[in-house]
């Protein structure tokens, strides 16, 4: 078994499935979900769409701490496991931010304002 307090890291899918989430909890383990932890990668990469600027990076890339704490806050408040507390903030910021916008997965329109992606990294 685990011999922890925390766990926090940047492998996916850590958990085998959303039970193991409860079974954390109940062992006092606090588990920081991947896909959280994990923002600022994605941010980073972002930022190259849009031209790069590294202290905008930063900026946004120090967020994910606040993140962090309103998954926790939210798994206190709700007694739920952070995994679900995580994922119902993210339902709810996609259902919130993204009422109203034409999204297609995939698509490089969500990175460019609906402009045509024509570099991987804008001059």
């Amino acid at each position: 078994g685990l011999n922890c307090r925390a766990i926090v890291g940047p492998a996916n899918n850590q958990l085998a499935d959303a039970t193991d989430d409860d079974t954390l909890a109940a062992r006092g383990i606090l588990y920081a979900p991947d896909f959280v932890v994990n923002a600022g990668g994605i941010i980073n990469l972002a930022e190259e769409f849009v031209g790069y600027d590294r202290e905008r990076a930063r900026k946004h890339t120090a967020q994910v701490a606040d993140t962090v704490r309103r998954v926790f806050e939210l798994a206190r408040t709700e007694r739920m496991p952070p995994g679900r507390a995580a994922e119902q903030l993210a339902r709810r910021r996609i259902a919130d931010e993204g009422a109203g916008h034409r999204f297609r997965p995939g698509g490089s329109a969500a990175w460019t304002n609906g402009a045509p992606l024509r570099t991987l990294r804008p001059d």
